[in-house]
């Protein structure tokens, strides 16, 4: 009998530890994913909320080297070029669509559903290369997953910040003079002009 609940009571023992680890592996899991940037430190952490698109906040250019981006003084290398934008958004309602299960620590950077956007452009203000002003090139510009920015359309899943490769070698060096809008689905565009640094081959 003492021989039967001394193991009964290393099974408990075995069973307790057991849990402990894995609550202690999965916490420590999820707080890497969600606390490695501070500025994903946001309560969106594994959903998508229903939002529309507020402003432009702001276009800004890499490469970042010694301490801040590319500015439109600099001259830079077009490879190393990116064009970079922040958006805004308002929460439509308070209540989000969440996914189950642990996929949410492998990302917490916030996401939303975006409801009142019809497509997104990149306008020349002034004349680049064989271009001229008031051409869109937004087909110039690759998303990270290599398609065109002129093709993007699918607005369920959008983040804060953007990041677009050119992919044109320009026969000189000079900057691009954009303007970068947001078509609405009322009619109504958000504008936000910009001037890039030097591109150089």
């Amino acid at each position: 009998m003492l021989k039967m609940l001394c193991i009964k009571k290393t099974i408990i023992i075995r069973c307790s530890l057991a849990v402990s680890v894995f609550l202690c592996q999965l916490s420590i899991l999820v707080l890497v994913a969600c606390y490695t940037n501070p500025e994903f430190d946001d309560p969106l952490c594994g959903n998508i909320q229903r939002s529309k698109i507020q402003d432009i906040k702001q276009v800004f250019f890499n490469p970042f080297t010694n301490g801040r981006f590319a500015m439109e003084e600099d001259t830079v290398n077009i490879e190393a070029f990116r064009y970079n934008f922040e958006l805004e958004f308002e929460a439509i309602q308070s209540a989000l669509i969440y996914f189950p299960g642990f996929s949410f620590a492998l990302d917490c950077e916030p996401k939303f559903n975006v409801e009142n956007i019809s497509n997104i452009s990149i306008i020349l203000r002034e004349n680049y290369d064989d271009f001229p002003a008031g051409t869109d090139i937004s087909y110039l510009f690759l998303l990270p997953d290599g398609s065109q920015l002129s093709r993007f359309r699918d607005f369920s899943a959008m983040q804060k910040f953007f990041s677009l490769k050119l992919d044109y070698i320009p026969e000189k060096s000079e900057s691009l003079e954009t303007t970068l809008i947001i078509f609405l689905r009322s009619g109504d565009q958000i504008r936000k002009a910009s001037t890039s640094p030097v591109l150089s081959k």
